[in-house]
């Protein structure tokens, strides 16, 4: 057996050297194909398939409260919640808790802002990775009112302690405060705390959700996580927290959270949910390349197989059987696909190169994009399946000659069967089809992206810069103190002869910061907390609208005295007031919510708050004296380039407190490009990839048309020989090949408009005007396939008709 297949490899590798043109350019072909698949696959592996590094990943979920009633899923856990699953649970071997924080660190030079995660003892058991040096936290730590233990990340220890190796015991300031260095965690800790340096201990002490709100209300804002126990399900486990949820109810059917169902979900798809429809674009888009390099391979080797037949006859006349033709050709694809592979893989280390350059704003941070094992074996699986394909394809077509007619020198006829005709064609009305279903993806994935950049986000994001600040409660105790530090700066700023406008609040648009509330319209009767609806809201200072350039419709901003804690008052977007005053009257009523009864002053300009691709929500804007922590963003509207007011607002808050950092500065035309990225990046690659498509199709379509030109040599000659001019040959050959672009150009039009349904929500604003990208895509193939026949056709206008007939 072993020497069977080495005499068929040997054969097969003599066979293509003899043929090094035709060996080159499917060698090529398919590496294209191969290459790209490879990249994307090695990105969507990375990315969507296996994110998380720790161990046995798929057991940790996380467990989240959904409200079908109110449309709402995901939100994290309340502190009640939290301590009646640690107490009931019976399926995860650990459970633990996490809140992403900031921490302001002093005594070490400039002050820095710090990115930090309060989480529970059993944090990182439950995920499966301890700290390489030191220990975790222990219970003791973890009671209100001890004193910060801290746990850093490897770059924290690089960047803060020069990679010192006696690092435990270190101490440093954090919020005024000292806090220990207790344990240092392995480099490859990374996504989705990459972003994380220092973790401290209790969950449940975060400014403005602790106490009152963190408890009694059952505010949700402790992200929980599950490692389950060996033998148990995600859907089990999400059983087991549907019955603590409604005993918990039950107990406490008054709380906030309370009306809500717990779920266990995979972490997995909890971080990467949203990229899974892009990237599902992309592999069907490269795995349309593919198909379109496997048609134009398959066309070679049709043609190869062909102009083999005498050879395949006298192999057959000697005595070799169907079998052994088919071995052989397998064995030759084969062989081929296999180079292409080896050279496909070098492809995709380049293109996994570029892919996190060009993806840094994309794809999730610290996830290692490599052509890792699985990508390898991926792309064997794939050279397999296209050596075997494109083998067999071909040797039932030219493993059944007529002994006779291929041995004879007069063979013209055989060769060029309208049979092999027919399933030339096919193949190229293939390509067309795919060709122009990536060619109209890519059309509307750039109008939509278009569209999406000229979209008003319902602010001004020129010369605008945004900083977040937040100031620490061992300095900044009470909300008059914090919001007393921010009305000075935001006066001062105003004062700058550099500055238009400036402003301050809590959470800016595209910051990804949208908490939400239940609310109700007071009109006497209100309905209870399980059946009112919810709407996020945001805190702004007086002045913050007109520094961001939104508009107020009705009513008016918010002034100083509402800075009072006392004021009960609140501004709502033009989609709430539309939603809840279709009689536009708004201003002067009341709302029932958390703090109390607010008094509706004003309704702005709705925001694109999530980005321009996204719908705007419904939001309310508190007055910074009834929402407060020390965490609020800066916005500076300037003459010129927003850079430049960097080093303003440097200077103004080191004058104000010099101990006081600055974290996240950026022009808003920086953030609103970033919003993008997404868009942008799906627009580069199937740009990409639907140019190569093209390309491919065209080489495609030249080769077949001349090779069934060349096989009509005689039939062309005759028809000159009686009186058919150059312009009818040309009319003959150009028809032949519109035939076939046309039905390649409505199976195409046909599935690139079915697609486009499918991915609807990647696309944006689009209407009647996909019709035209349709009909354009289709004239371009039309004119430029019309081209790629009109060459082969020119030549066959020319041919002398005596030695045409002398040929044949």
């Amino acid at each position: 057996m072993i020497s069977e297949l080495f005499q068929y490899f040997k054969y097969a590798s003599r066979s293509l050297l003899k043929s090094p043109g035709f060996s080159l350019v499917a060698v090529l072909t398919l590496s294209i194909g191969i290459g790209v698949i490879t990249t994307i696959y090695s990105i969507f592996d990375a990315v969507i398939l296996n994110p998380l590094n720790f161990p046995d990943s798929h057991r940790v979920v996380m467990v989240v409260n959904n409200n079908p009633k109110q449309n709402i899923s995901g939100l994290p856990l309340g502190e009640i919640r939290y301590e009646a699953v640690e107490e009931q649970q019976t399926v995860f071997s650990s459970l633990a808790r996490g809140s992403f924080v900031g921490f302001t660190m002093t005594g070490g030079g400039d002050p820095q802002q710090i990115n930090g995660m309060r989480v529970s003892p059993d944090f990182f058991k439950t995920l499966g990775i301890l700290p390489r040096v030191g220990r975790s936290f222990t219970e003791a730590e973890d009671q209100p009112g001890t004193r910060d233990p801290i746990v850093i990340s490897h770059g924290f220890w690089q960047s803060q302690f020069g990679g010192d190796p006696n690092v435990i015991g270190k101490r440093i300031q954090l919020d005024g405060e000292e806090s220990e260095v207790v344990g240092l965690l392995p480099e490859h800790f990374g996504f989705p705390f990459a972003q994380v340096q220092v973790f401290a201990p209790r969950a449940y002490d975060i400014p403005g959700f602790s106490g009152e709100v963190g408890r009694t209300r059952g505010a949700s804002y402790m992200f929980t996580y599950g490692r389950l126990r060996e033998g148990v399900s995600i859907e089990q486990a999400s059983n087991a927290m549907r019955v603590i949820s409604e005993r918990d109810r039950a107990n406490d059917p008054g709380r906030l959270d309370s009306q809500a169902d717990m779920a266990a979900v995979s972490w997995k798809s909890q971080l990467t949910g949203n990229l899974r429809p892009t990237f599902f674009v992309l592999l069907g888009s490269v795995g349309f390349v593919l198909l379109i390099a496997c048609a134009n391979v398959s066309n070679l080797l049709l043609t190869r197989a062909t102009n083999r037949r005498k050879e395949l006859a006298i192999r057959s006349a000697l005595g070799a059987n169907l079998r052994h033709l088919v071995y052989q050709f397998i064995t030759e694809t084969m062989l081929l696909a296999f180079v292409a592979a080896c050279l496909g893989i070098c492809l995709a280390f380049v293109g996994v190169g570029l892919a996190r350059q060009i993806g840094q704003s994309f794809l999730p941070p610290a996830i290692p994009l490599v052509v890792n094992f699985n990508a390898l074996m991926f792309t064997v699986l794939v050279a397999l399946l296209v050596g075997l394909v494109l083998g067999l394809f071909p040797s039932f077509q030219a493993t059944r000659p007529n002994v006779q007619d291929a041995l004879r020198d007069n063979s013209r006829g055989a060769i060029g069967g309208a049979q092999k005709n027919r399933v030339r064609s096919v193949l190229i009305i293939s390509e067309v089809a795919l060709s122009i279903v990536l060619l109209a993806g890519a059309g509307l994935f750039m109008v939509s992206f278009w569209n999406l950049q000229n979209d008003d986000p319902g602010f001004d994001p020129e010369h605008l810069l945004v900083a977040n600040i937040s100031l620490p409660e061992s300095k900044y105790p009470t909300q008059e103190s914090q919001n007393q530090f921010f009305l000075n700066l935001v006066d001062q700023l105003r004062e700058q002869p550099q500055v238009v406008d400036a402003g301050a609040a809590f959470g800016v648009p595209l910051s990804g910061f949208f908490p939400i509330t239940p609310y109700a319209v007071d009109r006497g009767d209100v309905p209870p907390l399980d059946e009112r609806p919810f709407t996020g809201f945001r805190v702004a200072y007086p002045g913050y609208f007109q520094a961001m350039g939104i508009e107020v419709l009705e009513g008016r901003d918010f002034e100083r005295a509402d800075v009072d804690v006392d004021r009960n008052v609140v501004m709502i977007n033009k989609s709430m007031a539309a939603a809840n005053f279709p009689d536009g009257d708004a201003v002067g009523n009341y709302l029932v919510m958390g703090p109390g009864r607010m008094e509706i002053i004003g309704v702005v300009d709705d925001v694109k708050t999530f980005g321009v691709a996204n719908q705007t929500p419904e939001e309310l804007y508190y007055s910074t004296g009834r929402r407060g922590s020390g965490f609020r963003n800066v916005v500076i509207r300037g003459t010129g380039d927003p850079n430049e007011l960097t080093p303003i607002l440097n200077t103004l808050v080191a004058a104000m407190d010099s101990d006081q950092p600055i974290n996240n500065v950026n022009p808003m035309t920086t953030l609103l490009s970033q919003s993008l990225a997404n868009n942008r990046l799906v627009l580069m690659l199937i740009g990409a990839f639907a140019g190569i498509a093209f390309l491919m199709a065209m080489v495609g379509i030249y080769s077949v048309m001349a090779y069934s030109t060349a096989q009509r040599t005689s039939e062309i000659g005759i028809r000159i020989a009686l009186g058919a001019n150059s312009s009818q040959v040309v009319g003959l050959i150009l028809v032949q090949g519109l035939k076939v672009i046309l039905i390649g150009a409505v199976i195409g039009i046909g599935v690139a408009f079915g697609l486009s349904k499918v991915v609807g929500n990647l696309l944006f604003g689009l209407g009647a005007s996909s019709f035209g990208i349709y009909g354009c895509v289709t004239l371009l193939f039309i004119l430029v396939g019309l081209l790629a026949c009109f060459l082969p056709a020119l030549k066959a206008s020319r041919i002398d008709p005596i030695i045409a007939l002398r040929e044949d």
